[in-house]
């Protein structure tokens, strides 16, 4: 609204005074609990409803492909979809690789706690062993 005043605070012309004071009066009818209305729709009330293309509060003559970029095609979506899919794809393989990696890494330290142990318990059950030997 600041943006539509001249220096001293006064509206630019006519029509725009007249939409900032209807702007004004319903906005203190929504403040008193009079009308239901949120901002968005008391802009669109007053201003009327925003024309398909057309980027309001932007300038004359601006539209929304010139600061959001056009609509792409169904081929550009389709290639995104692609594209998309694909990293996926290639994303779980590495993954599953990843898991691999780990789970034979796991199986080794495993198979190598095992092998230690069992050495463990041939080394005790040898000492048992020689001990009634030695009994005898």
């Amino acid at each position: 609204m600041e943006s539509h005043k001249t220096k001293k605070g006064k509206q630019v012309d006519s029509f725009q005074q007249d939409a900032m004071d209807q702007f004004d009066q319903l906005k203190k009818q929504q403040q008193n609990g009079e009308i239901s209305l949120n901002d968005d729709d008391i802009f669109e009330k007053v201003l009327g409803t925003e024309k398909n293309g057309y980027l309001r509060a932007y300038g004359p003559g601006k539209n929304i492909n010139e600061y959001f970029g056009g609509r792409p095609t169904k081929v550009q979506l389709i290639k995104q979809l692609e594209s998309t899919r694909r990293e996926s794809n290639e994303r779980v393989e590495e993954v599953k690789r990843e898991a691999k990696e780990q789970i034979e890494e796991m199986k080794k330290e495993t198979d190598n706690k095992l092998e230690e142990l069992s050495k463990r318990w041939e080394k005790k059950f040898q000492m048992m062993i020689e001990a009634q030997l030695m009994k005898k």
